[in-house]
């Protein structure tokens, strides 16, 4: 008996669940019918539905739902007007022309070389000039010298003729400096004129009033070893004369042979001392002036090659 009672229990309970979930169906879709038509604003439906459509009640379109606008971005084409005015004014590039009858090697590079219009200088040509200014070494640094050409120069398409004039700069100079050194001028080749047209080059010097030089130093005479060598010789001369007493001691019988030795020694101690304080002494001197006349010879080295105009 009571399991009959508890099977009745389970079904009564199963068809209870059952009734409860078709309930909530039927409610969820009355809600949604509820939010998409609005119920609340439908018409009231006639009296006689025997002949009526749905179509006799409803518009079509009528409560179809609107699609959601979204945000669509400007285009680019927009009116250029409605943007703010610039006033900003535009910029301006100043050119400044290169000067009239100059032309330089940056100028060379940038051109196209017309052989017909155009030579080249190349670069270790050398040139034998005399100097029109008197050189020395008091001149100050950025001093401008002269030089014109003693014989003509052919290279490539033309000939740079006698007389051709070219211009340097004092780099670097001083007068005589202690430890021997002598006078310094330092001076770079910048500038050749040629029918009258100023042209940049780079040279420098090899030759400077006969002599080679090197690094581009023209330096007056080091005088170092000279004034070591004459410093020697004072105690040379001391020890010349020590000797000749000593030899006169020597063949003289009683006390002054006894100091013919003491004589030599003496001697020589001022001739060593002599010799080896000289270069020492040497450092304190200084070398010579350096003074160059005018008209004398010098000889000009392209450092780069150098583009003119015929």
């Amino acid at each position: 008996m009571f399991k009959k009672f508890l099977g009745l229990f389970f079904i009564i309970t199963f068809c209870c669940l059952n009734c409860n979930a078709d309930l909530i169906i039927d409610d969820s879709i009355h809600s949604d019918i509820a939010n998409k038509y609005e119920l609340d604003k439908l018409p009231d439906l006639p009296s006689n539905l025997k002949d009526t459509t749905i179509d006799d009640i409803f518009t079509p379109n009528e409560f179809e739902t609107k699609p959601t606008s979204k945000y669509t971005p400007p285009s680019d084409n927009t009116n250029p007007t409605a943007s703010a005015p610039d006033n900003t004014p535009p910029k301006q590039t100043i050119t400044t022309p290169p000067q009239q009858n100059e032309y330089n090697k940056k100028q060379y590079k940038d051109i196209v070389y017309d052989k017909n219009t155009m030579a080249k200088i190349k670069r270790g040509k050398k040139f034998s000039v005399v100097n029109t200014t008197a050189l020395s070494d008091r001149l100050g640094k950025g001093s401008t010298v002269t030089f014109v050409s003693t014989k003509a120069e052919t290279t490539k398409y033309i000939t740079i003729p006698k007389g051709t004039v070219f211009y340097g700069t004092v780099m670097d100079s001083h007068t005589p400096k202690i430890t021997g050194n002598g006078g310094l001028l330092v001076i770079r080749v910048n500038k050749l004129i040629y029918k009258n047209k100023s042209y940049n080059i780079k040279a420098k010097i090899t030759i400077a009033d006969q002599k080679h030089i090197f690094f581009n130093n023209i330096k007056g005479e080091r005088r170092f070893w000279k004034y070591a060598k004459k410093s020697g010789t004072n105690g040379k001369k001391y020890f010349d004369r020590m000797y000749a007493k000593a030899r006169i001691y020597y063949v003289i019988p009683g006390v002054e042979k006894a100091v013919a030795p003491i004589a030599l020694v003496t001697g020589s101690v001022v001739y060593a001392f002599d010799v080896v304080s000289s270069p020492i002494m040497a450092i304190f001197s200084k070398g010579d002036r350096l003074v160059i006349p005018k008209n004398s010879y010098f000889e000009i080295k392209m450092l780069e090659e150098a583009v003119i105009y015929k």
